[in-house]
């Protein structure tokens, strides 16, 4: 199973310990990042390239909302977001380009 295959597996978005456990993963991931089949979205956070705005809201820790879960889900829109629309736990910190929905628990 590729790299690729194993951030798939884990529905397009995983942290980079989880699928590169051994030198030999951790260079296959490095080499799937610099080719461009994956995505370093945040510090230990790779993705499929559809799958680059969980990514980002997983690295906000929050998940998407908003016209930002609209948009990835292929419903169509007025106007494409300006910026990732991301549900978070109160008390989260700033993270740029992002519209936080404060809220409860984000699962």
């Amino acid at each position: 199973m590729t790299i690729e295959e194993r951030v798939r597996g884990r529905g397009g978005v995983a942290r980079s310990g989880d699928v590169a456990r051994t030198s030999t993963d951790r260079a296959r991931l490095a080499d799937a990042v610099r080719d461009g089949r994956l995505v370093r979205v945040a510090r230990g956070i790779v993705a499929v390239p559809a799958a680059v705005p969980q990514g980002r809201a997983l690295a906000c820790g929050g998940s998407l909302t908003c016209v930002s879960a609209l948009a990835v889900r292929g419903i169509p829109l007025l106007a494409e977001p300006a910026a990732l629309h991301v549900a978070v736990p109160r008390r989260r910190g700033p993270s740029l380009g992002v519209v936080k929905h404060w809220g409860g628990d984000a699962e």
